[in-house]
């Protein structure tokens, strides 16, 4: 898969950062969020995350409490390394953090990452009782390739538990039900892993 324009911009800059891109917050934050990737404790979070996705795409029907388990602990880490990146950029409020965000957002791939938060918050309130199972059986693709159905699911967003009180929830839920619902869990934490590796400087397939 290749590069969606918008990584590919910061990818650039944090490739060849300089003496007029340093200390402006606009131009250096992609640089800055690859120093913070190649931290250590950053870069076992990422592993992390992607040994979660590894886990729940082998899983079927019949495990799904370990399909739960990796689900669960695959949504937390998403939300760890991005907050990571937004405390390295000196805060959530900050302009690096905003300029982030922005590019986060807009990004092919960056995108489901606000979709994973507000799932992440949901878990907080329900546990990980946030998927379902496709059951579509087996079936012959043009090619005569067997194929299957998505697996484990994303559950429609009105069947996720959301508290009274008037406190803003972390995420966004319009994105979840743009990017996630009724998606393949493995898959759409795929492409959050796609954004984290980009911003690490790691080409991906």
């Amino acid at each position: 898969m290749q590069m969606d324009p918008i990584d590919a911009l910061w990818f650039e800059a944090a490739a060849s950062p300089d003496s007029t891109t340093a200390g402006d917050p606009k131009n250096d934050w992609p640089f800055m969020a690859r120093t913070i990737m190649g931290e250590t404790p950053t870069s076992v979070a990422l592993e992390a995350l992607d040994l979660a996705i590894a886990r729940l795409h082998r899983l079927n029907r019949d495990d799904i409490r370990p399909a739960f388990a990796a689900l669960a602990e695959g949504t937390w880490w998403v939300a760890a390394i991005d907050e990571r990146l937004l405390n390295g950029f000196g805060g959530s409020k900050t302009q690096r953090s905003n300029y982030y965000r922005n590019a986060r957002n807009r990004s092919g791939d960056g995108k489901y990452v606000e979709a994973f938060l507000w799932a992440r918050d949901r878990h907080t309130h329900q546990l990980p009782f946030s998927m379902g199972h496709n059951d579509t059986p087996f079936f012959g693709s043009d090619e005569g390739t067997p194929e299957i159905g998505a697996g484990f699911i994303w559950r429609p967003a009105d069947e996720m538990f959301e508290p009274s009180d008037s406190r803003s929830p972390a995420g966004s839920r319009d994105a979840y039900v743009e990017l996630l619902a009724g998606e393949s869990a493995w898959a759409t934490m795929q492409r959050c892993s796609r954004w984290f590796h980009h911003m690490a400087g790691h080409e991906t397939d």
